[in-house]
């Protein structure tokens, strides 16, 4: 009888055993999604706070002086860092003289110009370590130019006189960003870092901006227009942090000036190549107060940036009124690296 008693009691123990196997293997299926979500979230977060960490410091770094740098330690299980190299593309030009009305546009290594008063005597081109001049005729007609090598990042086109005054200046500056990428149970989360801008995609999800490039219309005490610009160019050095701790240094380039005054004949346009979708975005947020007063059939009273040519913006920006307002263009340029 004891023998049947210890029996009997293995056989209830390996039955609890049983039954509590069963009831943890259903909360496990039921508790799963609430896992998986929570683990998205955190690692949501991460990306989210890694990704602020590294573009405040580079906001740091791109305003010091040449040569500044910084070093710092970066949390980064399961997340990486890509280069976005190349990814936006900005044409910013303006006449610099109220007498003279310039119109230059530059594609696929072909210049078009066009000199409204005659007075245009050189363009002038600055790329990179290259200089190049070309003459030009006194004439209200279009003159071409080709070029036979490539763009820089920064390239400078300036129209002058017979003087050497500047005219007219476009400057193109090809720019590159950061992506911050995290993989996640849903599939892949994407933060781009490009030019200020902070552009996410989430899994399943088209892209999004939470943050646009710094260009700001306000007006100064005695009631002058003013556009103001601050963009930022990434350089990359061997490699990128990566890793759960990883060193992340920057080092500053120094800003560049390109525009700091009074102009006139103002456009700018840019283009980003991380999906179709950014452009809309970018020029609907910049020109929403216009397209306010516009259906109001209140243009008059609007100041700050329109369209340039067609009412999309695709022909590219100006600003509302376009005489007499000041313009002011600089680069930040930082190199990121490990």
């Amino acid at each position: 009888m004891p023998e049947e008693a210890a029996v009997s009691e293995i056989v209830g123990v390996v039955m609890l055993l049983a039954m509590l196997i069963s009831v943890m293997s259903g909360v496990v299926v039921l508790i799963g999604p609430y896992l998986s979500d929570f683990e998205d979230q955190r690692d949501w977060a991460a990306s989210h706070v890694l990704a602020e960490q590294i573009s405040d410091r580079i906001d740091v770094i791109g305003a010091a002086p040449e040569d500044t740098g910084s070093r710092s330690s970066l949390e980064m299980r399961a997340i990486h860092l890509l280069m976005l190299q190349d990814v936006e593309q900005w044409m910013i030009g303006a006449d610099l003289v109220e007498s003279e009305r310039v119109q230059i546009s530059y594609s696929q290594g072909k210049i078009v110009l066009d000199c409204q008063n005659s007075s245009c005597s050189e363009l002038h081109l600055n790329s990179g370590e290259t200089t190049t001049t070309w003459a030009l005729q006194a004439t209200s007609e279009q003159q071409e130019f080709q070029i036979t090598q490539s763009l820089s990042d920064i390239s400078i086109f300036d129209v002058k006189d017979s003087d050497g005054n500047i005219l007219h200046r476009l400057a193109i500056l090809t720019l590159s960003g950061l992506e911050v990428k995290a993989e996640m149970n849903t599939g892949s989360l994407e933060l781009a870092l490009i030019n200020g801008a902070s552009i996410e995609r989430q899994p399943g999800r088209s892209w999004s901006i939470s943050e646009y490039p710094t260009i700001r219309f306000d007006e100064l005490p005695d009631g002058t227009p003013r556009v103001s610009m601050m963009l930022t160019d990434l350089d990359f050095g061997e490699s990128l942090p990566n890793g759960a701790n990883s060193v992340m240094e920057l080092e500053s380039l120094g800003a560049i000036e390109l525009f700091d005054g009074k102009v006139w004949n103002f456009k700018f346009k840019m283009t980003n190549q991380m999906h179709d979708i950014i452009d809309p975005q970018y020029i609907h947020h910049w020109t929403q107060g216009y397209e306010i007063h516009l259906a109001t059939n209140t243009l008059d009273e609007y100041s700050g940036f329109a369209p340039y040519g067609r009412k999309s913006g695709s022909d590219g920006l100006t600003v509302i009124p376009s005489a007499n307002f000041i313009l002011e263009v600089g680069v930040q340029r930082v190199v990121l690296g490990t």
